[in-house]
């Protein structure tokens, strides 16, 4: 099979591509760019939108992530700023329509979101450490946790217990700390110490119940969050290239787990 090649122009240089899968087709890639971000359809290699780039409120993306659900025409997508600030963007694909909201709550650069299909709200961090629980439909916050982890954030997520139909927010900072906040209160539920020095990136697998994360040395730990609040370490992946204060992102796909480092090697 021969796979055309496209031309995707100047792209941001913090916010990654992401795929959105298709429903029984090869799906979309959203390209986040400094200001504005496009639609590529990988079935036709074409442009199929390009939204943003004309405000004046915002500058540099930072981040970008996407919610969908699979029984529904509508997607989310979530960006923060270098500038403090989020946008979101309500897309629907089979009607051609955008709906455009900003959220503006953040002091420094915005470097991690999370949105659940189940809420109405989404989460933000930003490098200041803190945390700003938003409501979509009301367009504003619902509270701002100052100072939640020392020197930033480096992930943020929406957890659903669904045994004790609760949520929660759970954060990690490069305090080293993981941390669980009320998604209704914002009042710090429990606290977890890692003994890592560094750590480099995070990912959620398995519906968020699993969580890796890369540390300074070869092993990647892997913890479960099991039933409410709990937290605990059940395994580890052993890495082949060792990494030494360099960066170092977790993706996966379906059930295999990619590991990209600053010298170029890919661990599948």
């Amino acid at each position: 099979m021969i796979f055309p090649k496209v031309t995707l122009g100047d792209i941001s240089k913090k916010a990654s591509c992401l795929f959105l899968q298709g429903k029984g087709n090869p799906g979309i890639i959203i390209v986040p760019k400094k200001t504005s971000f496009s639609l590529w359809s990988i079935k036709t290699s074409s442009l199929v939108a390009v939204l943003g780039g004309k405000s004046k409120l915002v500058k540099d993306m930072t981040v970008v992530k996407i919610s969908k659900n699979s029984e529904s025409k509508e997607i989310f997508v979530i960006i923060g700023f270098q500038c403090g600030m989020v946008q979101l963007w309500k897309l629907n694909l089979t009607q051609i329509s955008a709906i455009c909201i900003f959220f503006r709550g953040h002091e420094k650069e915005v470097c991690c979101l999370s949105k659940r299909l189940e809420n109405s709200c989404f989460v933000s961090g930003c490098e200041k450490g803190d945390i700003v629980n938003w409501d979509i439909a009301r367009k504003k916050g619902i509270f701002r946790i100052r100072s939640a982890h020392k020197n930033g954030i480096i992930c943020i997520k929406l957890i659903q217990f669904f045994e004790q139909k609760r949520s929660a927010i759970l954060s990690c900072g490069k305090d080293i700390l993981i941390k669980f906040w009320d998604l209704r209160t914002g009042k710090c539920l429990r606290v977890f110490e890692l003994n890592y020095r560094y750590i480099f990136s995070t990912g959620f697998f398995n519906e968020s119940k699993l969580l890796l994360i890369s540390a300074e040395n070869e092993k990647i730990p892997i913890f479960l969050i099991s039933d409410y609040l709990d937290f605990y370490k059940i395994g580890q992946i052993h890495r082949f290239f060792r990494t030494k204060k360099q960066f170092l992102r977790i993706y996966h796909a379906g059930p295999s787990v990619f590991l990209f480092n600053q010298k170029g090697n890919i661990e599948i």
